[in-house]
């Protein structure tokens, strides 16, 4: 009842949303207002109302930009007064974060605080209290605006919009989708376990001591379990019923015009690169002393195409095995490369590296999924071991206390991609 009412009053869908983003905005009173779900949510009504997006975003900034405003000139006017306040004392933990903030940032933390949930409606009053110009916060206040109006509104306006365009898609294509967005946020998911169960993180706690955190790689022991269950379960479970459909969907996705681009990211899973790669990497380290290193690699390397040609060889569906050991050595030579890269780095702080370095794998695999040079089971078990080779790699390290401290990381980085760019321009 309620929702037919507003989809034939676009009136008030447009000023509960100006009304929601002042609210949401507004000193203190915006942290219990739960502004995403509700702008999300008007903001589809507003779809399904024929409201113009224009109109839907001018509304919007006009409340947030009400909302910063006000809370501004709350602090500004109050000064010090705001901080003897009986209920913001109680409180002390948002102001004390707050004041942290705007002091490391600057003024760039009026722009900043507009995308952060906890901070938005505290983080105006305080520059205010904390004495910025006026006429400095109010035009950078209503510049954010047009940026955060149009990421938290368009969303919602356009999701009903998708769905129907989601649901004209092939299977073929949505499948594809799935598939990768599910590699995506899998890799999250394990990046968010290797922080929690990060050495560092656990003595933060003070779950371990010091002695602990630096001798118990927890986190790549986590991610070798992880892992290795992984692989367990694509290999007793295959052949899998999906391998016939993507090869089937892969000669459609042929005619697209992606293909040459997939085409470029299918390269990179070629022996003769993975060897020269390999063989660089190996160079540099026994150049740079690293001999540890440079057999640990070797000899992880000589287990994962061992292991894979067996696998290859005996599993069940060894036919859907295909490419397993290529795409696998691609797996952990990448993973490689990201640890020695990030080990220069705070341990709580690699993961943008591995991120990175997961987002390349994942192209690669799709792209080979798309051509229909490999099989679904061979991509997740491809995936699956070369992780689980990396993780107990790690491990060793820290048992053998190897250090992975080598000079410049960068530059052999720089030669490494080089040489893949030029590979696949030759290809």
């Amino acid at each position: 009842m309620l929702l037919d009412w507003l989809t034939h009053s676009s009136w008030v869908v447009l000023l509960s949303v100006l009304l929601v983003s002042l609210l949401e905005s507004l000193a203190l009173i915006g942290l219990f207002v739960p502004g995403i779900v509700l702008l999300f949510s008007l903001a589809a009504i507003a779809n399904a109302t024929e409201i113009p997006a224009t109109t839907l975003l001018v509304f919007g900034a006009a409340g947030a930009a009400i909302g910063d405003i006000a809370s501004f000139f709350i602090g500004y006017k109050l000064k010090h007064k705001l901080f003897e306040s009986k209920w913001l004392k109680s409180h002390q933990n948002w102001i004390e974060q707050g004041t942290w903030f705007i002091d490391k940032w600057g003024w760039i933390s009026v722009i900043i605080g507009r995308f952060l949930g906890p901070l938005r409606p505290i983080v105006p009053m305080l520059t205010g209290a904390l004495g910025m110009p006026p006429q400095r916060f109010i035009p950078l206040s209503v510049l954010t605006v047009l940026f955060w109006a149009p990421a938290y509104l368009l969303p919602g306006y356009y999701t009903g919009e998708l769905a129907n365009l989601w649901q004209l898609q092939p299977i073929a294509d949505r499948s594809l989708i799935i598939f990768s967005l599910s590699m995506l946020f899998i890799g999250m998911v394990m990046l968010t376990i290797y922080h929690h169960t990060h050495p560092e993180q656990l003595l933060l706690k003070g779950w371990l001591t010091r002695d602990q955190a630096d001798r118990w790689p927890i986190h790549s022991g986590v991610l070798a379990l992880l892992s290795l269950s992984a692989f367990t379960a694509v290999y007793l479970l295959s052949p899998l019923k999906q391998n016939a459909d993507f090869h089937q969907w892969a000669q459609d996705w042929q005619y697209y015009r992606l293909s040459s681009l997939w085409h470029y990211f299918a390269n990179l899973n070629n022996d003769a690169l993975i060897a020269t790669l390999i063989s660089l990497t190996c160079f540099w380290l026994i150049l740079c002393r690293k001999i540890a290193l440079a057999l640990t690699a070797a000899l992880t390397l000589g287990f994962l195409w061992g292991a894979t040609s067996v696998v290859e060889i005996y599993s069940p569906a060894h036919k859907d095995m295909n490419h397993l050991n290529v795409t696998s050595t691609l797996v952990f030579l990448l993973a490689f490369i990201a640890n020695l890269y990030s080990n220069s780095l705070h341990g709580l702080k690699r993961w943008p590296i591995y991120l990175m370095a997961f987002t390349m794998i994942l192209l690669v695999i799709v792209s080979l999924l798309w051509n229909g040079e490999i099989s679904l089971s061979a991509a997740i078990a491809s995936l699956s071991l070369g992780i689980f080779c990396s993780s107990v790699v790690r491990i060793a390290w820290r048992a053998l206390h190897i250090s992975l401290n080598v000079p410049s990381p960068g530059g052999i980085t720089v030669l490494l991609l080089l040489t893949t760019v030029a590979f696949t321009i030759i290809a």
